[in-house]
């Protein structure tokens, strides 16, 4: 399953930095990064999204070594209640799931220069998992 990569970055920011415990290493480490989510975009990201799993690009999970897709089907957080009821009718066909749709959050209010920072910084995975690149992301 993927996600978008503007969401996926900030809501990972969001669980570190609103973590009312250090349950790791990485939290502790990515918290001294900087006060605010684009202080960590400016910051950190670069270095991170190598290191630390919340940040990795999915296609490094993902992908072969040539850079081919490696799962039959790539599910999708914003659509995971249509994407999930796809797989069940293709397994048990006219079956109902009861899967309730997962919660997104609003990246709209975020600076320009954050969402390009982010977006740039998951070129790969715009273009293999949603057929698009920097210019039609930002």
């Amino acid at each position: 399953m993927v996600r978008d990569p503007v969401e996926r970055c900030r809501a990972a920011w969001d669980s570190i930095a609103n973590a009312t415990t250090v349950k790791n290493a990485y939290t502790k480490l990515i918290r001294q990064e900087g006060e605010s989510f684009e202080d960590f975009v400016r910051n950190g990201l670069s270095r991170w999204k190598e290191y630390c799993p919340y940040f990795r690009p999915m296609h490094s999970l993902l992908c072969g070594v040539d850079g081919s897709v490696m799962v039959e089907r790539v599910l999708y957080y914003e659509n995971f209640r249509e994407d999930v009821q796809q797989l069940v009718d293709t397994c048990h066909p006219g079956r109902m799931t009861p899967v309730k749709g997962l919660p997104g959050s609003d990246w709209t209010c975020l600076p320009g220069e954050t969402t390009s920072i982010i977006t740039a910084a998951y070129d790969i995975d715009y273009t293999l998992f949603y057929g698009a690149t920097n210019d039609s992301t930002s």
